[in-house]
């Protein structure tokens, strides 16, 4: 595949035009360097040079443009580029752009992501970027770069005006880089003599020397009939006086089109074809035939000394026709939706007046693939313009929102809306991008509010279900009483979509938890793991492994939410979604605990909050604490248990956590007989907010609080324990049976033996359950009856296919507790290896 691409590039290039440089390609030859950086000004060959030597290599190349300073583009570009030579799928780089918050803070990601593209390239392949100086405005994209060759198995070559940063001196005298500098890509005279068909330049005094080396020049004069140049003049003005001879050679309708397509950012056919009359054509193949226009796969490229030589021709003779061609070209690349070339158009020829309209209609692909240094810069070149750009005010707040600053996001939105009219299409993201704001800013009615507005003005309808779905998850952290209504509204507008089966699944499993019931919800959508894979937005699977693993875990099936928890890890690992991993391990901790492996539950814990107190991060330190005094119970020390709810963070984050974090904690105090405490912590409460698990808390609380006032416990643990094994409820029943044994002896009393029984059992509180007469069993309900636990998670996963380095990653092990774990299974089992322990696992 690379020999058919490297001999398309040789027979698209006039042989009359290739400057033959024996003694430049020697030099690359003997190099053995990984990396090699051709650095000079323009017209020193650098291209010609690399396109030359690479000829018969396979690689891939990457034409840099300003665009490139955009880490995210880069990304895209190489990672597409490199198909050329790979069979590489690039999908879960564009989810990666999708989901990510701002691609700049992810470069190792990234780089990570385009090397696996890189996977299966040959092991002397390159990778060639093209004018590099044109991304040295970005040190992301700089640092991508540095990054590719240590993760890829690929080289790479450089041609650039400037030394690239991590060129340091060190590593080209370490030989780790290979330079080749202006004073060896500039011609000698015997070079020059060859290129002007002359002998040692014999018959072209004082040109070479004149030109100082510079191979535009000489390549220039190589065309023209001229050998002979006027002495003393400078560099920049020779290589015009060569240009203006080759110039006035040809015919005029070449002229034309010429300087027509030096306004094009990308020479491509489609252009051609689109803005210029019949015959352009075979005007291209004249102009590439006479040297000034050079084939590079679908497009002709142009130097951009001999571009900037005729823009300055255009604008003398023909500036109004500047203005048109410039005007079209800018209307054609709107059509394509070539972005960064109507940028270019717009911003090289005065033209900023377009850009309000480019950042409209360019605005949500950008977001989408995560360019925000790009929308940056149209920001500040619209903010430069004479008029006022409300659509940049827009970007400007789609920006500050995924820059974290939600105040001036909303203050931006809303100040455009009021800037626009009431037909004006930009509307309708204004409202959502406020109501978003005021969503994370806690103030849920605005936002509710501008969601519904949103969803009124928008004609887009792939916006109004995300407002729809936006408005339910604002009402339900609000504790909205019509919650159940906002999700009935995007049910109505929903796709046929996995996507939003899988959200649709989300949702009521979260309505479960809160409020209806988790076993019901449970069983109602447990059909949602079988479809959850085909999901196309990592965001949504990971929502949603994090939301029914947690609904497992209340249910206190505890070894299917250390799954789920695994499934959550991985999509959040795959896809580096690294604020996705702490949720993840917080809810395997939780399920590790439920079901009493306590040393792997106090390790992930551990972990998490470490994280969570880190980086300020207030959701996962209430979570956190609550999880860990679940801990310190399990292990019998409730005063423990109280000093990790000792922490206040609670008051600032939003009241749903609070709500189950102080029913924790009012739980906890009533097993200490701090009866007082338990009291004003449960009037903390509030009533609005009580999710069913705070609720379950708080009543398992009064019920310690009877019991310790030797009040008839009985008559009063009987509604709640029927409310709670009817929700579903197993594991707030665990915890505050591991604070205060007593309730165990009341729920029988009660009438509830059948729930302890299985909520102690799912726990593996065998011993708990013994004490108080209960007949515990250890018999799960595969036909692997005599493994423990862990064991089934291991050899369920080792069935499925898993290495025992996965194995050992989803479950939070060492690979080789994962041996012994195997070990243990195939003694008891009495099979010899995972074959025939998958084996015995499928027929039973």
């Amino acid at each position: 595949m690379a020999t058919r691409q490297a001999n398309s590039i040789r027979a698209a290039t006039p042989r009359r035009h290739i400057i033959e440089r024996p003694r430049l390609t020697r030099l690359l030859d003997e190099s053995e360097a990984p990396i090699i950086v051709l650095v000079a000004p323009a017209g020193y060959g650098k291209t010609t040079l690399a396109r030359q030597w690479l000829a018969d290599k396979p690689h891939v190349w990457h034409s840099a443009t300003p665009a490139s300073a955009d880490v995210a583009a880069l990304a895209a570009r190489v990672a597409d580029a490199a198909s050329a030579i790979t069979e590489s799928d690039q999908s879960s780089l564009d989810e990666l752009l999708h989901v990510s918050r701002d691609p700049e803070q992810e470069v190792e990601v990234l780089a990570d992501f385009v090397s696996q593209c890189f996977s299966t390239a040959p092991r002397d392949a390159w990778l060639a970027i093209d004018d590099y100086h044109l991304l040295m405005e970005s040190p992301a994209a700089e640092a991508f770069v540095a990054a590719l060759p240590l993760e890829a198995p690929v080289k790479l070559l450089i041609t650039t005006r400037r030394r690239p940063t991590w060129a340091t001196a060190r590593r080209i005298m370490y030989r780790e880089i290979y330079e080749i500098d202006r004073n060896e890509l500039a011609m000698d005279a015997e070079e020059a003599g060859k290129v002007l068909h002359q002998p040692s330049g014999a018959s072209a005094p004082g040109l070479v020397a004149l030109a100082d080396g510079w191979p535009a020049v000489i390549g220039m004069a190589s065309l023209t009939s001229y050998s002979v140049a006027p002495k003393h003049t400078l560099s920049d003005a020779l290589y015009d006086f060569f240009a203006e001879e080759l110039f006035n050679t040809v015919v005029p309708e070449t002229r034309d089109l010429l300087c027509r397509l030096a306004v094009l950012p990308t020479i491509k056919r489609a252009a051609c074809l689109d803005l210029f009359e019949e015959g352009a054509l075979d005007q291209l193949a004249t102009a590439e035939q006479l040297g000034l226009l050079n084939r590079a796969g679908p497009e002709w490229q142009m130097h951009p000394l001999l571009r900037k030589f005729l823009l300055r021709k255009f604008e003398e003779h023909d500036p109004e026709g500047l203005r048109v061609t410039a005007m079209a070209a800018f209307e054609h690349a709107m059509a394509e939706h070539g972005w960064d070339d109507a940028f270019s158009v717009s911003t090289n020829f005065g033209m900023a007046q377009l850009l309000d309209g480019l950042i409209r209609e360019a605005l949500g692909d950008l977001l989408s693939v995560g360019r925000l240094p790009t929308l940056r810069k149209w920001i500040d070149a619209a903010s430069g313009s004479p008029g006022p750009s409300t659509a940049a005010r827009i970007a400007e707040a789609e920006v500050a929102f995924r820059d974290g600053d939600h105040a001036r996001a909303e203050a931006l939105a809303s100040a455009a809306i009021e800037e626009l009219s009431d037909t004006d299409t930009l509307r309708a993201r204004g409202f959502f991008r406020v109501a978003q704001a005021a969503y994370f800013n806690e103030r849920y009615e605005t936002a509710l509010s501008n969601f519904e507005n949103c969803v009124q003005v928008s004609q887009d309808l792939d916006l109004q279900r995300e407002a729809r779905w936006a408005a339910f998850i604002a009402a339900l952290d609000s504790h909205h009483p019509e919650t159940t209504e906002y999700l009935e509204e995007f049910a109505r507008v929903r796709r046929p979509t996995v996507d939003d089966s899988v959200r649709m699944a989300n949702a009521h499993l979260v309505l479960g938890i809160r409020r209806d019931g988790v076993t019901q919800a449970l069983e109602a959508h447990a059909g949602a793991i079988h479809v959850v894979s085909r999901a196309s937005d990592p965001m949504i699977r990971t929502a949603f492994w994090n939301t029914y693993g947690w609904a497992l875990a209340l249910n206190g099936r505890y070894s299917e939410a250390r799954r789920a928890a695994a499934s959550e890890l991985e999509e959040a690992r795959t896809y580096r979604l690294s604020f996705v991993e702490p949720h993840a391990k917080l809810l395997a901790a939780l399920a590790a605990i439920g079901s009493r492996d306590l040393s792997e539950g106090q390790a992930l814990i551990e972990e998490v909050l470490g994280l969570a107190r880190q980086k300020g991060d207030a959701f996962l330190v209430v979570n956190g604490s609550a999880v860990f005094a679940r801990l310190h119970l399990a292990r019998g020390s409730r005063e423990e248990a109280a000093n990790a709810l000792a922490d206040e963070t609670w008051k600032s984050n939003r009241t749903a956590v609070g709500a189950e974090y102080l029913g924790m904690r009012a739980l906890v105090f009533a097993s200490l007989g701090r009866t007082n405490d338990a009291q004003s912590t449960m009037a903390a409460l509030p009533k609005r907010a009580l999710h069913a698990e705070a609720q379950a808390f708080a009543e398992l609380a009064d019920i310690v609080l009877a019991t310790n006032a030797k009040r008839d416990a009985v008559e009063v643990a009987e509604g709640p324990l029927g409310r709670i094994r009817a929700l579903g409820l197993f594991d707030p029943f665990v915890v505050a049976c591991r604070a205060c044994p007593r309730l165990v002896e009341l729920a029988i009393r009660g009438g509830e033996i059948e729930f302890v029984t299985e909520a102690l059992t799912r726990s593996r509180d065998f011993d708990l359950g013994r004490q108080y007469g209960l007949q515990m069993h250890r018999v799960p309900s595969s036909g692997t009856s005599q493994l423990s636990a862990r064991e089934e998670e291991v050899l369920d996963l080792v069935a499925s296919g898993r290495t025992n380095a996965e194995v050992a990653r989803l479950l939070f092990i060492s690979p080789v507790t994962v041996k012994a774990h195997l070990r243990h299974i195939y003694e008891k089992l009495g099979v010899r290896n995972r074959v025939e322990a998958a084996t015995h696992l499928k027929r039973n």
